[in-house]
């Protein structure tokens, strides 16, 4: 994270590769969650890279992980690769699939209170269904994020859902996804 933090993916992939090496001389029942946290980061990287197959791929793989956890890691932060792998699948153009990912992480939380990373999930909801012309949906989502952002104390994140709801109400274009998600 250091290293990507600094521009040095490079270095970053390197630094993953050798905690990949570190893994595979584990048993792979007692290593599921280090795999999965891998690929995360993997991802991450190759997202920040633009390699977007690469980020899938390993993003998969992280969800394949995550899949061998459930239900134990149900409720916990461990599903939150999903924003991420959304994301990369919107760039790829595949719509409903980046949906998909977002629906699932918010619905991991179900009868929980949501963390900031669900918040990020209802967002790009809000966003998709803004622009497939559901207002109220899109607004309803943004509410739900904007609360739970100022609940986390994350008050800048929080005052863009409400002015993304505020300009649904305005009747304003849509931001382009990379400016509303840059973080």
């Amino acid at each position: 994270e250091v290293a990507l933090g600094m521009g040095r993916a490079d270095e970053a992939l390197a630094l993953l590769d050798d905690a990949a090496r570190l893994l595979s001389g584990l048993p792979p029942e007692g290593t599921t969650l280090a795999r999965m946290l891998l690929h995360s980061a993997q991802m991450t990287v190759h997202h920040r890279r633009g390699e977007l197959a690469a980020a899938e791929a390993v993003g998969r793989e992280a969800e394949r992980h995550y899949e061998l956890l459930r239900p134990a890691a149900e409720g916990h932060r461990y599903g939150t690769f999903r924003v991420e792998l959304g994301d990369v699948l919107l760039r790829l153009g595949r719509v409903d699939e980046a949906a998909g990912q977002w629906t699932v992480l918010v619905a991991l939380r179900e009868g929980l209170p949501h963390l900031p990373e669900h918040a990020e999930a209802q967002l790009r909801l809000a966003w998709l269904a803004a622009g497939r012309g559901e207002q109220a949906e899109a607004a309803r989502l943004a509410r739900a994020a904007r609360k739970t952002w100022e609940r986390h104390g994350q008050l800048a994140r929080a005052a863009q859902a409400g002015d993304f709801q505020g300009n649904l109400i305005a009747g304003q274009p849509l931001l382009e996804f990379a400016k509303l998600f840059a973080a």
